[in-house]
């Protein structure tokens, strides 16, 4: 059986296994894990979080206002998430704006961290953060809802931090936008 590969086929099954090998060590946090992240400068090896060691113990909501003529309008949370039915298991366009809502929420989040160790207050005025992809892109999601009314003239978006397992907790604000004048 192994004769039939040939070089070629050799070699191919030998990358394949190393490369099987390093994604499962990748998978573990430790020191193998940081030095694969260090050499895997291409981001070749996966690093999946099936069964993660310290699992999400809150939400993040996604919520929008618009500024009226006389002030603000009250906020309410984008409807990203849809129910699920059996056919989306088959077919289910919906999918890449919710996996893009979700991303760009975590590396928002990411964001705002990396920028507090680095000194930098991220409030909305902020222009590195209003400048990162993340929040352009849920700006962009925020500014494609219809609006509340139609004399709004601008919309303000923000991610808001929730911990369902104590629902006595008030939400924490991780960013709020500056409002976004509409088109």
């Amino acid at each position: 059986m192994w004769g039939d590969l040939g070089v070629y086929g050799a070699v191919v099954l030998v990358v394949l296994s190393l490369w099987f090998v390093i994604t499962v060590l990748n998978q573990f946090t430790g020191r193998y894990s940081a030095w694969i992240k260090r050499m895997d400068v291409m981001a070749l090896v996966p690093g999946w979080t099936f069964f993660a060691p310290t699992p999400g113990t809150t939400d993040y909501r996604f919520v929008v206002r618009d500024v009226l003529p006389d002030g603000f309008d009250a906020w309410r949370e984008v409807d990203w998430c849809h129910g699920r039915r059996l056919s989306h298991a088959i077919w289910n366009p919906g999918r890449y704006r919710v996996k893009l809502v979700v991303d760009c929420v975590n590396s928002l989040r990411m964001t705002v961290k990396a920028l507090a160790k680095l000194g930098v207050d991220s409030d909305g005025s902020s222009t590195s953060l209003m400048l990162s992809i993340p929040y352009m892109a849920l700006l962009n999601v925020a500014m494609r809802l219809p609006k509340a009314v139609p004399e709004a003239r601008a919309r303000q978006f923000a991610i808001v931090e929730q911990t369902p397992t104590n629902p006595g907790e008030p939400p924490r604000l991780i960013v709020c936008s500056a409002p976004h004048d509409f088109a």
